[in-house]
């Protein structure tokens, strides 16, 4: 079914999804990253670590870095 909806199998789809609701979480949230992984049913930071690279080229932490919460963070903090 996955296959016919989204041109991708079950695992390839919630590989997809899970790392979309990561670059949120880590773009408007202070949670660790080892929460976030928890979070999306990671078993470990190393699976979580490789497939958000896999997926978007670089870390989850050079990706918060680079598309969020300091920004976000610092601005809050400096009204």
């Amino acid at each position: 079914m996955c296959r016919r909806l989204f041109n991708k199998s079950f695992s390839e789809q919630l590989t997809f999804i899970r790392i979309e609701l990561a670059k949120r979480m880590l773009a408007f949230s202070n949670k660790r990253i080892e929460q976030i992984a928890a979070e999306l049913g990671y078993k470990n930071n190393s699976s979580f670590f490789t497939a958000f690279k896999r997926e978007v080229a670089i870390t989850p932490n050079d990706y918060r870095e680079q598309h969020g919460y300091r920004l976000a963070h610092q601005h809050i903090n400096d009204n």
